[in-house]
């Protein structure tokens, strides 16, 4: 059995919708044997053989592996995000270091190689 703590029970970054990154704070201690997610998932991970994988001993070590997978071809990109950030305000991504917290733009005037804008094939 793996019992998961609740949303206001654990710790970490939230992302909505609208891409705004919020850092979430328990607001009650979790019940029991409950885990965060992330403690859950490493664990199992690190039962069947790949603990040299999850060293994680926190969601912000988890957050700080997530930001690496960064994409300036899409757009996608976390890298301005951390803790402490989040700790002042939300983060609009994408959020390259040094970006504001609010981008709202995030499509470009540009259609991608291989797709119409006529509406036809």
């Amino acid at each position: 059995m793996l019992p998961a703590s609740m949303w206001a029970e654990t710790e970490g970054v939230m992302i909505n919708s609208e891409r705004n990154l919020t850092l979430l704070q328990p607001a009650v201690p979790a019940p029991g044997d409950a885990l965060p997610d992330w403690q859950i998932i490493a664990r199992v991970a690190c039962e069947m053989g790949y603990a040299d994988a999850f060293p994680y001993t926190s969601a912000e070590e988890v957050f700080e592996e997530i930001k690496q997978a960064w994409n300036p071809g899409t757009g996608y990109d976390l890298r301005g995000v951390t803790y402490e950030r989040l700790r002042d305000a939300p983060v609009q991504w994408p959020a390259a270091p040094g970006s504001a917290d609010r981008n709202p733009a995030r499509y470009l005037n540009s259609t991608p190689a291989g797709c119409s804008t006529s509406g036809t094939r």
